[in-house]
């Protein structure tokens, strides 16, 4: 086996396993491009997912910013009705209002249908006066106890909103730090597959620019194969029309009968030297 023949079958050898090379590197793009896919699908979906977190969190805090303000206000007017009430008296038991009422009835009936002297009308609607006024005040401090209690039990209620709306956000605000955290993962996900890909295209680039030459070089050495092969077959050929002209040559020399091969010998040496 000539040299030739040595450089041409490495040279087949490499592009054959240059071949699988950049077939299994092509593997390799395509996985990759698939795992980036992947990975940007759950970046968007992640990142659709903290947005929506990160506005009910807003949420919650203007909510808990809303009761905060509104129970500075109820507390300042439970301050207020607790020292409007320490001027005002309020009788026990739930009939005081009722038997007021009825007294001032009475006195105004008796006021208006009982003849009296001046002294005893005088003092029957100063009495009169006396217990309007007292029904007032009465009625006046029922007022501010019912609204006490009202706003009592607003402030409970906005306690303990307040406390469910500061459990939300703590869970929100956990779950957005570990949204967060999956963001970050993600993106180091991103950037390492990317720059993996970049690499991985680039050593394809070079295994195709190599193949691109290992088959320049098989197509070189084959076709100085071939041309050896003509010149070597052109060879054998000329020698051996050579030893038949010869032989026909004697033969013509001695008055031998001439076989075509003969003739064809004699012909082709007359057509070369002409």
């Amino acid at each position: 086996m000539s040299s030739e023949d040595d450089e041409l079958k490495r040279l087949v050898q490499e592009r054959s396993a240059l071949r699988k090379q950049v077939d299994a590197e092509l593997q390799k793009v395509g996985s990759l491009k698939e795992e980036l896919r992947n990975v940007r699908a759950k970046l968007d979906e992640e990142n659709s997912n903290y947005g929506k977190l990160k506005g009910r969190f807003e949420e919650l805090r203007e909510v808990k910013g809303s009761i905060v303000e509104e129970l500075r206000e109820l507390r300042g007017r439970i301050s207020d009705l607790r020292k409007i009430s320490k001027g005002l008296r309020v009788e026990s038991g739930s009939d005081a209002a009722a038997n007021l009422e009825k007294e001032i009835e009475r006195l105004e009936w008796e006021l208006q249908t009982k003849p009296r002297d001046e002294i005893d009308e005088r003092r029957m609607v100063e009495s009169l006066g006396r217990l309007t006024k007292e029904l007032q005040l009465l009625r006046r401090a029922y007022g501010v106890r019912s609204e006490m209690d009202s706003v009592d039990k607003r402030i409970r209620d906005l306690e303990d909103r307040y406390e469910e709306v500061q459990m939300e956000i703590d869970a929100v605000k956990d779950e957005l730090d570990r949204s967060r955290e999956r963001l970050k993962s993600l993106l180091m996900a991103k950037r390492q597959l990317v720059q993996e890909l970049a690499e991985a295209g680039e050593d394809l680039r070079e295994l195709r620019d190599r193949l691109v030459q290992v088959e320049a070089q098989v197509n070189a050495s084959r076709l100085r194969r071939r041309e050896e092969e003509r010149r070597r077959r052109e060879d054998e050929e000329s020698r051996a029309m050579g030893l038949r002209r010869s032989e026909a040559m004697k033969k013509l020399e001695r008055n031998e009968p001439l076989s075509w091969e003969d003739l064809q010998a004699l012909y082709a040496s007359g057509s070369g030297s002409s």
